[in-house]
């Protein structure tokens, strides 16, 4: 409702929308975010090599970075 306001010109404090708000008996409706999935392997997908072969062992500092990314949210679905 803020924003709503606001965008239309109206100069006045996110608190004091509140306030009217909860006077009123009105609340503010949120979108439901997306429940937590899993990931689901893609059969045809290629696997990667494991260049590190579980060792994470590293004879000299920046000689092996490891990372584990497991899924990227986006608006067209996880990647």
């Amino acid at each position: 409702m803020h924003a709503v306001l606001t965008r239309e010109g109206v100069r006045i404090g996110r608190k004091r929308v509140e306030r009217l708000m909860r006077e009123a008996g009105l609340s503010g409706v949120s979108p439901r975010r997306a429940g937590k999935g899993f990931t689901r392997r893609d059969p045809d997908a290629e696997l990667s090599p494991d260049l590190v072969q579980r060792d994470f062992f590293a004879a000299e500092p920046n000689r092996l970075w490891v990372t584990d990314l497991t899924m990227i949210p986006t608006l067209e679905g996880p990647l």
